[in-house]
C-alpha cells in the first residue's frame, strides 16, 4: 500500500457491472494494510430515516435509509457532521468535521439536539480484506477522488456518481463499459 486513500471518495469505474458497486460513490472512512471500510452514498433504500428511527426521542429528518453496501447489511452507520478527529471504538473520524459510527448514542444525541448538522443513516457497509483494495485499483476498478462534503450533502443522491467524475474531469457521457471510449 502506497498511501491511504481515506479519507476520500472512491468513483466505481465502469468496469463495475454487479450490485450494488455499479455506478457507486464510496465514501471510504479507512484504508490501512489490514484493510478498508466505507458506505457507498448514492444508494438509497425504500426507508425513510423518520420511519426508522420513530421511537427516538426528538424528531430525525425525513430523508431516506442508504445501502451503505453489501457487508453486515443489519448493522446501522450514521455519518454525520462533527469532530472528525474523533477516534474510538466503533467511530471513525472522516476528515477534519465528518464522523462515521455504529454507536447508537452519536444517534440518540443527533436526533435530540440536531443543531443542524446533517447526517445520513447506512444499513451495511463496504468492506476489503487485506491487500484487496489495492489489488482493486491496480486493476481500475475504482477512481480515487479527494473527498468533497458536496457530494455528500449537496448533490442528489442519483446525480453523485456522475458529478463525482466530473469534479475528477472525466465526462461521464465518454465512459462505455469496458473504460474509456478512444
Amino acid at each position: 500500500m502506497k498511501r491511504s486513500l481515506a479519507p476520500g471518495f472512491l468513483v466505481a469505474a465502469p468496469i463495475i457491472r454487479d450490485e450494488p458497486f455499479e455506478r457507486s460513490l464510496v465514501l471510504l472512512a479507512h484504508h490501512d494494510p489490514q484493510g478498508a471500510l466505507g458506505v457507498i452514498i448514492n444508494r438509497t433504500l425504500p426507508a425513510r430515516l423518520d420511519e426508522v428511527l420513530s421511537g427516538l426521542e426528538g424528531k430525525p429528518p425525513d430523508q431516506p435509509v442508504l445501502q451503505g453496501g453489501p457487508v453486515a447489511p443489519n448493522v446501522a452507520w450514521l455519518l454525520h457532521e462533527g469532530n472528525g478527529g474523533e477516534v474510538s471504538e466503533g467511530v471513525f473520524g472522516v476528515g477534519r468535521d465528518l464522523v462515521l459510527t455504529v454507536r447508537r448514542d452519536h444517534l440518540e444525541d443527533l436526533v435530540r439536539h440536531p443543531d443542524n448538522r446533517r447526517m445520513h443513516l447506512f444499513l451495511g457497509h463496504s468492506g476489503w480484506g487485506p491487500g484487496q483494495l489495492d489489488r482493486e485499483m491496480a486493476a481500475g476498478v475504482w477512481i480515487p477522488a479527494e473527498l468533497d462534503r458536496a457530494l455528500i450533502f449537496d448533490v442528489p443522491y442519483d446525480d453523485r456518481w456522475k458529478a463525482a467524475l466530473k469534479h475528477l474531469g472525466i465526462d461521464p457521457a465518454l465512459l462505455g463499459t469496458g473504460g474509456f471510449l478512444a
